[in-house]
């Protein structure tokens, strides 16, 4: 908050003592025109002329000594005229700078969808629960508390932080903030306690001011970023519209101050020009301060902040502004991307993807709504990196001025693209799972028919020894070729990350591969001739059997291949979240389902194992 001390009004006694020293000057210029007729009268005193001689060369000094004196408060005058002038064109100047400032600053707060924070360090560098931080309200929205139950201090951070991630992320913030070396910045990634009590995971990223000389922490700023779902940030900051108005009122104050300055200028000349020095001092603080704390958010922000304008009258358009971070995203230093032109900015844009970048830009000048484009933008090393732009749009004049933010998204679309293909191979595997058990039904189903065959041959073989012998090693090769089979398709089913039964139309299990062991505690023995329903907590193990009732009695297939969310349960009560899938196999005239159930929380894990480096601590973008 900008303060501009103003001037005193004169107090009494100053006001009584330049009236005298008005009514000593009045005396001293009577005394002189006395002294003038004193001469007159005197002149025929020849025994007093030497003394009015001497007086005459001390009045004439004195004379002097005051037109020099009134020469010099000229020139004081004029030299102050110019100051004041030089002061007046100076402080409009920081004014605008302030004011440009304060825009970006807001702008940062507008189109931010991440969670800023920022700490002064307390004298003794000891953090505390009642320690304050200054949480944005972006960052308590994004975590779905507010202000009554996440007060700005540093045990509301502690107290959403994951039991086994607290001890780990406190120590490393602590270290960080006594490391006086000022070379390492903190990024920290953990789980969170949202409002409706699930834990998500964070990245934390933030910087330190520090004393120049000892190194000492003075302040700490700093975001954090929901990553469970790669979302981009989305960060709030107070507005500054308070210290703008503060601002102009205190330019009122300094032109009230310049009116009691001309009211009281020959006796305030040189109070004047101490407290405007003053003044000028202060002021070029607080906009340094400012611009302080705007370069270190905009350089530590892992975005690009950019202002462009577009003139609809003359069809023109132009980057105005464009922050550091555009040489880590793109490969360019500011000053050269902000020389680009119209034709320069369309090569740098994927061709596929440039006709929806200006629907959009054009769709948002005419409508006057903030715009968001994802696509493709070549860096200046050649390779494609994918961004995503958002921008407000506000009129000022015959010109749209655009306030905006750039990410760089290339890895958020590479895990995406990892993600699918994961689920492509584990949708083929199942594919294969599900035809290996048809195949191992049709087996036995054959096997079941040669059997029959057999005993038909038996009974037409009658005693003919030599045949029945002949036929018997044919069987038992048969035999060992489906035990082999069987031994296969067993061990291809117990391979499966997934839990497979296979049930009769009264819901009885038939069989299963060992994962039912693992997965829910019991084994293939205890589980065979169990119904299914077992396995599934309330409600959806009271719905099992009336599912396959109505499914046989209606042929309403409402669950069959389709792949639906269910609570299991385990052996010993405990439920989980399981995504389950059926098909019926006919065999003989009668009905079998086969079930996948799967472990959710196990397929986090293995995508985890796929791909390690995507929570690994310290990571950095």
């Amino acid at each position: 908050m900008l303060e501009i001390a103003s001037f005193q009004a004169l107090e009494d006694y100053q006001i009584e003592l330049i009236e005298k020293l008005g009514e000593s000057l009045a005396a001293s210029v009577a005394s002189v025109k006395n002294a003038g007729r004193t001469t007159e009268l005197l002149a025929e005193l020849q025994e007093q002329t030497e003394m009015l001689r001497a007086q005459e060369e001390e009045m004439r000094q004195n004379m002097e000594e005051l037109t020099i004196t009134q020469e010099q408060m000229r020139i004081k005058q004029n030299e102050l005229e110019s100051l004041k002038a030089n002061l007046e064109i100076e402080v409009q100047s920081r004014t605008r700078q302030l004011s440009e400032s304060l825009i970006r600053l807001d702008l940062i707060n507008k189109i931010s969808s991440e969670g800023l924070w920022d700490m002064v360090v307390p004298e003794d560098e000891i953090l505390r629960p009642e320690t304050p931080f200054s949480w944005s309200p972006q960052l308590k929205s994004n975590l779905g508390y507010g202000d009554s139950d996440f007060p700005n201090r540093l045990s509301s951070w502690m107290a959403i932080l994951h039991p086994e991630d607290q001890e780990r992320v406190f120590r490393q913030f602590v270290n960080f903030i006594k490391d006086r070396s000022g070379q390492f910045s903190f990024l920290n990634e953990h789980r969170l306690k949202v409002k409706t009590g699930e834990y998500r995971w964070f990245r934390a990223y933030c910087q330190v001011l520090r004393e120049n000389e000892s190194g000492k922490a003075l302040r700490v700023a700093g975001y954090i970023n929901d990553i469970t779902h790669q979302r981009e940030l989305d960060e709030a900051l107070s507005t500054l519209q308070i210290q703008k108005e503060t601002l102009q009122a205190q330019s009122q104050a300094m032109e009230a101050q310049n009116q009691k300055l001309k009211n009281n200028e020959q006796v305030l000349q040189k109070a004047l020009l101490r407290n405007r020095e003053k003044e000028m001092l202060r002021i070029n603080k607080e906009l340094a301060e400012k611009e302080e704390r705007f370069h270190f958010m905009t350089a530590n922000i892992p975005g690009v902040i950019y202002q462009s304008e577009t003139n609809t009258k003359e069809k023109t358009s132009s980057y105005t502004f464009i922050s550091d971070y555009i040489a880590q995203v793109l490969g360019y230093l500011p000053e050269e991307f902000l020389a680009f032109g119209r034709e320069k900015i369309i090569q740098i844009l994927h061709p596929s993807e440039r006709d929806a970048f200006f629907e959009q830009y054009y769709e948002s000048m005419v409508s006057m709504k903030p715009y968001a484009w994802e696509g493709r933008m070549r860096h200046q090393k050649g390779k494609w990196v994918w961004v995503k732009a958002q921008a407000s749009p506000r009129h000022k004049g015959d010109t749209i001025i655009f306030d905006g933010i750039l990410f760089d998204i290339t890895e958020q679309h590479e895990q995406q693209n990892k993600l699918y293909q994961i689920n492509q191979q584990l949708s083929k595997s199942e594919e294969e799972l599900r035809q290996n058990l048809f195949n191992l039904h049709k087996t036995q189903q054959e096997m079941e028919e040669k059997q029959k065959d057999l005993a038909s041959i038996n009974r037409k073989l009658g005693d003919n020894e030599q045949i029945l012998k002949k036929a018997l090693l044919k069987l038992r090769e048969r035999e060992s070729t489906i035990e082999r089979r069987n031994e296969e398709i067993t061990a291809i089913l117990n391979a499966s990350t997934d839990a497979i039964l296979t049930i009769n139309a009264q819901g009885i299990v038939q069989s299963a591969n060992q994962v039912v062991e693992t997965m829910f505690g019991f084994s293939t023995q205890e589980i065979i001739g169990q119904n299914i329903s077992c396995l599934m907590a309330s409600p959806d193990a009271g719905q099992h059997d009336a599912s396959i009732e109505r499914y046989l009695s209606t042929q309403e297939a409402r669950i069959l291949g389709k792949t639906r969310h269910v609570k299991a349960q385990r052996k010993n009560g405990e439920a989980f979240d399981a995504i389950i899938s059926v098909s019926e196999i006919k065999l003989k005239n009668q009905h079998f389902f086969t079930g996948f159930i799967r472990d959710l929380a196990q397929e986090a894990f293995i995508i985890a194992e796929i791909n390690p480096q995507q929570n690994k601590p310290g990571k950095k973008n």
